[in-house]
């Protein structure tokens, strides 16, 4: 059996896809005694999380693997294989949104505007979720709102 990577976790971790992008593939968890209802998400065949919601026909809320239950038999990636697949499924075409909260208080969480700023938190996240940093960064960032610049005119000015 793989152990789970990961051993603490922040108390909110999940990514909603307004769309199912082609790349993600979500199967049932499959354990010695049979199939379960429990749906987990792959990107190119790495365990990312399990869907935990899915409001409309093509959305889906993700719970992401450091929130999973670290005594269940999934089939754990290491961490570096997780950061991987889920910079994989961000960079794909489609919109979403990632939310990363040490504690669900009702304090505002800090959206992000940039890639770059991005990349650093879930690396960050990652050193945490491993236990090799104590602070766990929260943070939102939706494909909306990254390095939202108008587009260039051809003369260098803003568009309109």
């Amino acid at each position: 059996m793989q152990t789970a990577p990961f051993i603490r976790s922040p108390d909110s971790l999940w990514l909603r896809l307004m769309r199912r992008p082609a790349g993600l593939e979500v199967r049932p968890y499959v354990t010695p005694f049979g199939e379960t209802d429990e749906m987990l998400c792959y990107v190119g065949g790495t365990l990312i999380g399990t869907v935990v919601a899915q409001p409309l026909a093509d959305e889906l809320i993700v719970a992401l693997l450091p929130t999973l239950d670290h005594s269940r038999a999934y089939p754990w990636p290491s961490a570096k294989q997780f950061e991987a697949a889920l910079a994989d499924l961000l960079r794909l075409p489609g919109k979403w949104s990632l939310r990363s909260e040490r504690d669900t208080d009702q304090s505002s969480v800090p959206e992000l505007g940039s890639r770059a700023l991005l990349d650093e938190k879930l690396a960050g996240l990652i050193q945490y979720c491993v236990g090799t940093t104590l602070g766990c960064p929260t943070f939102h960032a939706s494909s909306e709102k990254l390095d939202a610049q108008p587009f260039a005119a051809a003369d260098g000015s803003a568009a309109r």
